[in-house]
């Protein structure tokens, strides 16, 4: 009876877990333009939420409804980061290249460059280590085995030949 009502009980618990999860996540879909948005601060509070819920988990299909809402929750928080505007100067491949281009612009420039960046990498022999293998393995030699005589214990007898000494002694 005490196991049962421990069962019930945890079974409760387990369904009030399941029941937050599912209001995060439907909280998550439904202010997500909110959420997102640099200025609102409430995706702490939903992570912290997140976060408590996780504290009560015991079991496989609660942990995959915290993975899910972490999955949302961190879509939102990529999104957020997205959305955030700074006054760096972003790098634009395209710009960059089209600059290198104009300051290079005879073939001997490019090879002078070549050789100043990849000189570092190209003239450096890499070193031998675990992942490469052995320098010179050679097999091993197997040992032969030198096979043990057996032991006579005694004279063979085959089952025909034993005497019974119990009908012996009976009969004496």
């Amino acid at each position: 009876m005490d196991r049962a009502l421990k069962r019930r009980k945890e079974e409760q618990a387990r369904a009030v877990i399941r029941q937050g999860y599912r209001s995060a996540l439907q909280h998550l879909s439904e202010n997500r333009e909110e959420l997102s948005n640099p200025e609102n601060y409430k995706t702490r509070k939903a992570r912290n939420l997140v976060n408590a819920l996780y504290n009560n988990v015991t079991h496989t299909r609660e942990a995959a409804m915290d993975s899910e809402a972490l999955l949302a929750l961190s879509s939102v928080a990529l999104e957020k980061a997205q959305r955030m505007q700074t006054n760096f100067q972003k790098f634009d491949p395209v710009s960059f290249m089209h600059m290198v281009t104009e300051q290079l612009d005879s073939e001997g420039a490019w090879s002078v460059m070549g050789l100043k960046t990849l000189n570092q990498y190209m003239l450096r022999t890499p070193s031998i280590g675990f992942m490469l293998g052995p320098i010179q393995a050679e097999a091993k030699k197997k040992k032969s085995r030198v096979s043990q005589k057996k032991d006579d214990y005694g004279k063979e007898t085959n089952p025909e030949e034993v005497v019974d000494t119990q009908a012996n002694a009976q009969q004496a």
